[in-house]
């Protein structure tokens, strides 16, 4: 699996605790360190949105599928 900054997957987020958003949502990558990644997740309120201050590091074992934009 080629993860790239810049690149759109489908990621796992749950559990979620307090505001953070969770289940599979359309994220962003921001970073990339071995096995980690930072992505911003996005909301889908009739066309898909980031939220650019909502930046969650999770495994990379999370990503399930590459999208396009």
């Amino acid at each position: 699996m080629t993860v790239r900054k810049g690149q759109y997957w489908y990621v796992d987020l749950s559990p979620a605790t307090g505001e953070e958003l969770g289940g599979t949502r359309k994220c962003l990558i921001v970073k990339k360190k071995k096995n980690l990644v930072q992505v911003i997740p996005s909301i889908y309120n009739g066309k898909y949105i980031y939220d650019k201050f909502h930046i969650r590091t999770v495994d990379i074992k999370r990503l399930k599928e590459k999208t396009k934009k």
